[in-house]
């Protein structure tokens, strides 16, 4: 009947209820996940933006969080997608990618042939929030995503594992003492 499930992972359904996040309650759940964590976070994101306007975004500016976790001894990692169609989103990447890497982020990229198009956050293996909000200002206060975050260890590790697939199959490695996006 549901032939499609038998090809990737159950998630059981979280025992807490699951909150969906909306408008401009995204970046104040996602930075308030942030400074709450205590060992790790692992992001899976296409489109990274070092663009958030102080005066628009206020105190939720996600990026500026992200970029404070290892200060505070956090192991962080980021999947980030490689563009090659979209020259606003390889700089806003490259550019992101390059400040992750120097704030302590081990940062991994998906090459173009395989689109990474997912937007997934996975805090201390506890908590997971996935969605279409890309970790942009724009998709903080003008678009219409939707996001749902979900609580639990058994669902964190199933999140965790697709991470984990995914970065060893077909991340690589990126340092910033060389190019984001050479062939």
């Amino acid at each position: 009947m549901l032939d499609f499930i038998s090809k990737g992972d159950f998630v059981t359904p979280p025992s807490e209820p699951m909150i969906m996040l909306s408008g401009d309650a995204w970046a104040q759940y996602i930075c308030r996940a942030i400074q709450a964590s205590q060992s790790s976070i692992s992001i899976a994101h296409y489109s990274i933006s070092t663009r958030w306007s102080a005066r628009k975004v206020a105190k939720f500016n996600v990026y500026a969080e992200l970029l404070t976790a290892p200060r505070r001894g956090l192991c962080c990692s980021a999947l980030v997608a490689v563009h090659k169609r979209s020259a606003a989103t390889a700089r806003f990447n490259a550019t992101a990618l390059h400040q992750l890497a120097e704030a302590g982020w081990s940062v991994h990229l998906i090459p173009y042939k395989k689109l990474l198009h997912a937007k997934l956050f996975i805090f201390d293996g506890q908590l997971s929030v996935l969605g279409s909000h890309n970790v942009t200002q724009t998709a903080s206060i003008t678009n219409i995503d939707l996001s749902l975050a979900v609580p639990g260890r058994d669902q964190a590790v199933a999140f965790e594992r697709w991470f984990n697939t995914v970065r060893s199959k077909h991340g690589q490695s990126y340092k910033p003492d060389r190019p984001a996006f050479a062939g």
